[in-house]
């Protein structure tokens, strides 16, 4: 039949019979077949695979890491039954790492009841080289580019990821990451990274500066430059054990004042640290940012030395401890609701270490060291040696990507060397309510905190760093 084409909506009675003149020329054929359908005795039912055991994986085609490393993603249980819909979750993990533009895969039965798992990966051009931009907005970092570049296999490394952070505004920022996968125990890792920060330190007595005049706050300019090497013995799907030693210098000058020593907070001080430290961490977090179930977890204990001479009294070439936990936890309630738990504690032991002070406020969750975020106080509103805090919040999901959240938050701050025995002690409480929305630049939040320390409007556009 020719003459009309896809779009010949007004010529439908005119086709249909053509249609059925040229099926009468065939009517004793088309009879006969009908009859032959009629006869037929059913479908035969054909077992579909739901589970398999995998004896081991077939790779056919290139992968960007090594093939232990390929372990991590796809399942070889050789005692054990495979599920179709784990082998699909791991699939969806591997396309997840951006790296492939299709993989192929299918299990392969054997003769004698063995199975093999064929996959043929296609990667993505360019696979090896990424560039991201965003940009970045809060009370503490101002605005900010930010600018990531990834490099894989980079000088020919299999199995090495080389990444650069550069943070460009008000406080300049970097990160450097080398991260080199064996597969199995052998993971080596380098870190090298420098901060800029200003913290506002209301002092817990005033100081008098002539005239009938007297400072109640200061201004600490701190720069921090870290450099470590770090190795990972256990790596695998959703948690990480490792060690991690490096050399930190940090300097810290107030602009009011020349050459301040406080006895309870900073200190105006230029040394080099050496640490060490044993760290755990475990996300099974089912996203980012605003995620309603799973966990983020991070437990470390660190070893601290001076390595120059003491630039205050407290201050020693003594060694110092610190241990540390950090924990989220969200549990959802149904699909528009889920609870959520934060908890920080920490202790910093032996000689007073500034950088690793623990000092509360703002609302970044990605502070350096032992910053943590309170809600109410401004960032670096109150400095301790120890710290226990918790926040119990519930976050609600009206409708598309808005999020209402509402919490409650506590903190006991312990101040070893605080100048009154009374104030060695001091305990935060507060009520937030936020509103947060997804958007392409990442998370854009607005939060208000009010509690016994005060109040405290917090705003922020794109992702934490």
């Amino acid at each position: 039949m020719t003459g009309y084409g896809l779009t010949d909506f007004d010529k439908a009675d005119s086709i249909i019979a053509i249609g059925e003149r040229e099926a009468r020329k065939h009517w004793n054929e088309l009879v006969r077949i009908a009859q032959l359908q009629k006869q037929a005795k059913g479908f035969r039912n054909v077992p579909t695979v739901n589970e398999f055991r995998v004896d081991t994986i077939q790779l056919q085609g290139e992968m960007p890491f090594p093939p232990k490393q390929l372990k991590r993603f796809l399942p070889v249980h050789k005692e054990a039954m495979t599920e179709l819909d784990e082998l699909q979750e791991r699939i969806g993990e591997l396309y997840a790492t951006g790296l492939f533009r299709f993989i192929e895969y299918r299990p392969v039965f054997d003769e004698g009841g063995k199975s093999r798992l064929l996959i043929k990966p296609e990667l993505r051009q360019g696979y090896d080289t990424r560039l991201r931009l965003g940009l970045h907005f809060d009370e503490v970092y101002k605005s900010s580019g930010v600018m990531n570049l990834t490099w894989l296999n980079i000088l020919g490394i299999k199995g090495s990821a080389s990444s650069l952070d550069l943070i460009l505004g008000d406080k300049l920022r970097y990160n450097y990451n080398f991260f080199l996968e064996g597969g199995g125990p052998f993971n080596f890792g380098f870190n090298s990274f420098l901060r800029y920060n200003t913290i506002d330190y209301e002092l817990p007595l005033p100081i008098a500066i002539g005239e009938g005049q007297e400072l109640t706050a200061l201004s600490f300019n701190s720069l921090y430059i870290g450099n470590e090497v770090y190795w990972q013995f256990l790596t695998q799907k959703h948690q990480v054990l490792g060690l991690a030693a490096g050399v930190q210098f940090f300097k810290s000058r107030t602009q009011e004042i020349s050459n301040y020593k406080g006895e309870a907070g900073f200190s105006d001080e230029k040394n080099l640290y050496l640490s060490s430290e044993l760290y755990y961490r475990r996300d099974t977090r089912n996203k980012r940012q605003f995620f309603t179930d799973g966990m983020k977890l991070y437990a470390s204990g660190r070893w601290l030395q001076l390595l120059t001479n003491p630039d205050f009294e407290g201050q020693s070439r003594k060694p110092a401890y610190n241990l540390d936990l950090q924990l989220e936890v969200a549990w959802p309630v149904d699909p528009h609701m889920a609870f959520g738990m934060e908890i920080n504690a920490g202790q910093l032991y032996g000689s007073t270490m500034q950088p690793w002070y623990y000092v509360i406020g703002g609302n970044n969750r990605n502070f350096i060291n032992n910053h943590r975020r309170f809600l109410s106080l401004p960032f670096g509103g109150e400095i301790g040696t120890g710290l226990v805090a918790g926040s119990f919040y519930t976050q609600i999901n009206p409708v598309g990507k808005h999020y209402l959240t509402l919490s409650m938050n506590a903190a006991l701050l312990h101040r070893q060397n605080s100048p009154s025995p009374f104030d060695q002690y001091r305990n935060f409480y507060s009520l937030g309510i936020g509103y947060g929305l997804e958007t392409l630049l990442g998370p854009l939040e607005a939060t208000y905190a009010y509690g016994n320390g005060g109040g405290e409007l917090y705003f922020n556009l794109g992702y934490w760093f």
